[in-house]
């Protein structure tokens, strides 16, 4: 595929912008109670996998998600009623977790994670 083929981002599209999760599978079946899930961080935050999580949580029932530093503000204190979340950090889209006290940040060096 060339590259002129996949038109750029829209500059208006962020990261909470309303997406169809339609075409994710049922997380449940995947994902059980007490299990972590951890993803990468920055500009590699699988949106549509957060996204999903956030749309199925209910279902979940209580999972840990382990951040690192977030940019995609798709994850909010309110979700705390179906996520433990846990970083090694509090900046970043982190810091509204950080701030609302659902966020438990390791107090360890990153060379230890």
């Amino acid at each position: 595929m060339k590259h002129e083929e996949f038109p750029p981002l829209d500059a208006t599209e962020t990261a909470d912008a309303p997406d169809s999760t339609s075409h994710v599978p049922d997380l449940s079946g995947l994902i059980r109670p007490g299990d972590t899930v951890m993803w990468g961080q920055s500009h590699a935050e699988p949106v549509t996998l957060m996204r999903a999580l956030v749309a199925q949580r209910e279902r979940l029932r209580r999972i840990r998600l382990f951040l690192g530093i977030g940019l995609a503000d798709v994850l909010t204190p309110e979700h705390a009623d179906a996520f433990d979340f846990l970083a090694y950090c509090g900046s970043g889209a982190n810091r509204k977790l950080a701030r609302a006290g659902v966020l438990d940040i390791l107090p360890a060096y990153y060379s230890q994670l």
